[in-house]
């Protein structure tokens, strides 16, 4: 059953998100997925010929709040 944004687990947004962008196919329900289903080493198969890139490293400098 749907559930609110708010509540819901990261990787379960990011595996809807790409459901409707037609990146993922639709044959298991979004609480299948967890974060390490989307990451450069995974074998995800996305649609469409896509494909993840590398990670990207994020730097937050010291005393930084978010």
């Amino acid at each position: 059953r749907p559930a609110p944004v708010e509540t819901t687990y990261c990787a379960e947004v990011v595996a809807g998100t790409y459901q409707a962008m037609g990146l993922l196919a639709g044959d298991r329900p979004t609480n299948y997925y967890d974060p390490g289903k989307f990451w450069s080493g995974d074998a995800l198969k996305l649609l469409g010929g896509a494909r993840l890139g590398a990670e990207i490293r994020v730097d937050v400098p010291r005393g930084v709040n978010w």
